[in-house]
């Protein structure tokens, strides 16, 4: 009996070693947190972005999840609206501001797991003059849009398919999102960045991005999620977000030949003509 004690009260003196207390002193959780590759199957490090109160994760879709922390457990779960629900609960083991470890308890026959996360780093310091995005169809109900951000914040949007709204629409995207959009394409690795990333699966979705800055335009498509890096698809899943966060007015002169005829929108508006993989 004094044995079996004494195995209890270590295991909780272990227990309380590991996890971690969050306290006001504590760094930030807020940024971009990358992890090793899960498995060989599906050949993807595993990363989560954290904001104020929303995060997002590895998973395909990208989106927003609501978060919350109490003490040591960050709590995350879907909005009530989202097609695709999701429920995540992790202990924080450690948290300094370049390194976050992760701990995900059994449950449901899932195992636990320990992840271990770094901070995604700045890599580069391109100012945009302008940010194209497009998304294309997907075998499913995935979002076509089109849009533009200027320098000055302004928001030029076309939904084609599954947006709310759809047609031409135009606002201003706030100063903090913004600056959030901003700090995701300063880790942008711009140096080795492909104009082209393709998934060895099919039926998924292509988006792409293109951005001006300093007289060059950087722009790259990714089809599915598997070839490109994890910088790109961080950001990509936000940009496919940003209208939902935005004040937008109709505006009939905003259509698709706005972006097409666009020479730097261009390589955002041939999403369907994705090239064929050389042999």
């Amino acid at each position: 009996m004094k044995q079996t004690m004494y195995l209890i009260v270590a295991a909780l003196f272990f227990s309380c070693q590991q996890q971690k207390q969050i306290t006001a002193e504590t760094p930030s959780i807020k940024g971009n947190w990358q992890g090793e590759i899960k498995n060989d199957f599906h050949p993807r490090s595993r990363f989560i972005s954290f904001e104020d109160s929303i995060c997002t994760n590895s998973q395909p879709w990208g989106n927003d999840l609501k978060y919350t922390i109490s003490h040591d457990t960050i709590f995350i779960q879907s909005a009530p609206q989202d097609k695709y629900q999701q429920k995540y609960q992790y202990t924080i083991l450690k948290l300094t501001n370049d390194s976050l470890v992760l701990f995900a308890d059994s449950t449901d026959g899932i195992p636990a797991d320990t992840i271990a996360l770094a901070k995604v780093v700045k890599k580069n310091t391109l100012k945009p003059s302008a940010i194209y995005f497009a998304s294309g169809a997907c075998f499913g109900t995935c979002p076509t849009m089109y849009f533009e951000i200027d320098s000055a914040r302004n928001f030029t949007f076309f939904g084609d398919r599954f947006t709310e709204p759809k047609g031409g629409v135009r606002g201003k995207v706030s100063a903090t999102e913004y600056e959030s959009i901003l700090n995701q394409i300063n880790q942008l690795p711009v140096d080795s960045l492909k104009e082209f990333y393709r998934a060895g699966y099919t039926d998924a979705q292509t988006k792409g991005i293109a951005i001006e800055a300093d007289g060059k335009l950087i722009k790259s498509t990714v089809y599915g999620s598997e070839q490109e890096p994890v910088e790109l698809t961080m950001l990509l899943n936000k940009l496919m977000h940003v209208y939902e966060h935005v004040s937008l007015t109709p505006d009939t002169t905003v259509n698709l030949d706005y972006f097409s005829k666009h020479p730097a929108a261009k390589p955002t508006t041939t999403l369907t003509t994705f090239p064929e993989p050389k042999n």
